[in-house]
């Protein structure tokens, strides 16, 4: 890859080089789990993704908003339950497809990104630990910097509070003091 695309891992771990390459490495290795050693050489495609991931990205689940917030920051929006043949797989794969994306603008480069989380009831039960082990791998190598995360919960009493624990740790520490959950 170019010093353009090593330069989003500095710039999203604040110039911290030792955090930025470890960064890399974990980014590098989900590139190569889930696109083949075909997108360690280049940027992702649309092409890349197959008909199930194509049909997740037009649901609309994840979306990058046409505009940015009064600061100037991308938003991306992560709504709505997904349906049971949207495996795990599809998902982080488009989601990298999607943070690639957005990471490939330098304004988000330097000013990172919003995130707005919005799970359904259904989205929330507690599934496979190893599908959360592979998120939460996922979430903590991604090129680009939140600036801020804010997650949409109803407020429905003590399983809504272990899903608010579950989640928070699915992002880094250094990541976890961004984030601001919304209930009601």
């Amino acid at each position: 890859h170019s010093r353009r695309f090593r330069l989003k891992f500095l710039r999203a771990n604040l110039f911290d080089t030792t955090k930025a390459a470890w960064n890399f490495v974990k980014y590098l290795d989900l590139l190569y789990k889930y696109y083949g050693p075909e997108a360690l050489m280049r940027p992702l495609y649309y092409s890349d993704l197959n008909q199930a991931e194509t049909e997740l990205l037009r649901a609309g689940h994840m979306q990058l908003l046409p505009t940015r917030d009064r600061s100037g920051r991308r938003v991306l929006n992560v709504f709505g339950a997904y349906r049971p043949e949207h495996t795990v797989f599809s998902k982080i794969k488009l989601a990298l497809y999607i943070y690639g994306l957005a990471s490939d603008d330098e304004e988000t480069e330097k000013s990172g990104l919003v995130l707005i989380i919005a799970p359904t009831s259904e989205q929330q039960s507690v599934s496979d630990p190893e599908e959360h082990l592979e998120v939460a791998k996922f979430a903590q190598s991604m090129p680009v910097r939140f600036a801020a995360i804010h997650i949409c919960l109803p407020d429905e009493g003590p399983v809504f509070h272990l899903v608010r624990a579950t989640l928070v740790l699915l992002f880094a520490s250094d990541q976890r003091i961004r984030v601001k959950f919304h209930t009601g």
